[in-house]
């Protein structure tokens, strides 16, 4: 996301930056990925997820990925699976489970760039910051829940 929390436009990204592509996906590889019906048309194809959850009403069951009408549904599936579990968006699904989650991975992206889709707030209280990786044009900092 940028500093200002967006992560999205109408049809993708706001930014073009493949080596931060690359350390999610590597982060997500073998796991458990959920995300929501327009994130896995923008990204699914390229997913090296052991399983992937997407979450919508009315999107049609595939070969490579499971659909579930509700976060509840998706996490009790997630969660038989038995592994960790990261969710990929978008915005809704973010807002859904962010009250859930005990870790999260964000990337800061630099500059500014427009667009629809913004990650949501989170009170920096409830979290601490275990760690910050820079690189030239993003940074990613790890936060774990506060018990």
């Amino acid at each position: 996301m940028s500093r200002d929390r967006l992560i999205g436009t109408e049809d993708g990204l706001p930014w073009h930056i493949p080596e931060e592509y690359n350390l999610y996906l590597s982060r997500v590889s073998g796991k458990t990925v959920l995300m929501g019906r327009s994130t896995f048309e923008l990204v699914g194809a390229d997913l090296t997820s052991k399983h992937t959850i997407v979450i919508s009403r009315d999107f049609p069951s595939g070969e490579n990925y499971t659909v579930c009408k509700t976060i509840d549904d998706a996490l009790a599936l997630a969660e038989s699976y038995a592994e960790d579990i990261y969710i990929a968006g978008g915005a809704k699904i973010y807002a859904q489970t962010i009250g859930r989650v005990d870790m999260m991975y964000l990337t800061y992206i630099e500059g500014e760039y427009t667009g629809i889709a913004y990650f949501p707030e989170f009170d920096l209280n409830n979290w601490n910051i275990i760690a910050t990786d820079r690189y030239p044009n993003y940074e990613i900092v790890t936060y774990r829940r506060k018990e």
